[in-house]
């Protein structure tokens, strides 16, 4: 079952405990996405990945990932 989200609740969340929240949002998000899509048999790749990726080429990745 896909869980809401609030935005607001991102926000204050990962601003007071310094963005740690951020990694279980989008590592949740994910898994939602994945969840939602298993018909079309295709996966996102982990969260990590997609922030050692970005890291490494300068937010790039990122980007293609949103997309």
């Amino acid at each position: 079952m896909i869980k809401q989200r609030s935005l607001a609740k991102l926000i204050v969340l990962s601003f007071l405990t310094f963005g740690i929240y951020g990694f279980f949002f989008w590592w949740g998000y994910i898994r939602d996405i994945n969840e939602a899509c298993v018909c079309d048999r295709k996966n996102s790749p982990n969260y990590l990945a997609v922030l050692l990726l970005s890291g490494l080429t300068c937010g790039l990745y990122y980007l293609i990932w949103l997309y």
